[in-house]
Parts: structure tokens; C-alpha cells; sequence
């Protein structure tokens, strides 16, 4: 189970704090930043960062023909794991409509 807190110091810049405790163990992470300016916009910074941090990610290139409806930011299965859609590249080479998916997956 993951949970997100926040704090706020006040001092001459605002200074936020994201704290965050998962499964991998706990971890704490200090970001100065002027845009985030509420703590719900810290908790999603925190979250953020716990993803891009906290996780490894893994890439997958995919070549296939076209499939109606896909889009970037859907979750797809390929060879039985979830991939995050991250672009999507189609090419046509008559008479076949190709798309080249560039997928995420973060472990």
C-alpha cells in the first residue's frame, strides 16, 4: 500500500515536503519549487517523484498493424505484461498500415 503526505515550511522561499512510504520501505524527498504553492499540489509532486525515483522503468517498442481507437496513456498487454502507452507512430507502406508503440512500464 502506498501513502502520500505533505508539509509546509515557511521561511524566505517555499519549501515543501512530499513524504511517501511503500512497500520497498520508506523514503523522504525535500523539492523547492515555486510553482507548487498548496499541499495537494505537493502531494502530487511527491507522487510524481516517487514514480519517476522510486521505480525502475522498462521500455518496450512494439510494430504492429493498426488498431482502431488506440491512444497515448492506455494500458495495453503485450506477451502477458501491462504497458503504459507512451507514443504512437504510425507508417504506411501500401497496403498495410502500420504503428510502432513506445511503452513504459515501471517495476
Amino acid at each position: 500500500m502506498t501513502t502520500f503526505t505533505s508539509e509546509s515550511y515557511c521561511d524566505k522561499q517555499s519549501s515543501f515536503q512530499g513524504l511517501y512510504q511503500h512497500d520497498r520501505g520508506d523514503g523522504s524527498s525535500t523539492i523547492n519549487d515555486t510553482l507548487i504553492t498548496t499541499g495537494d499540489v505537493a502531494m502530487a509532486r511527491a507522487r510524481s517523484e516517487l514514480l519517476a525515483g522510486g521505480y525502475a522503468e522498462r521500455d518496450v517498442s512494439i510494430t504492429c498493424v493498426h488498431v482502431k481507437g488506440l491512444k497515448q496513456n492506455d494500458v495495453i498487454s503485450f506477451k502477458g505484461i501491462l504497458w503504459l502507452i507512451k507514443e504512437i507512430s504510425p507508417s504506411y507502406s501500401p497496403p498495410t498500415l502500420l504503428v510502432t508503440i513506445k511503452g513504459a512500464r515501471y517495476e
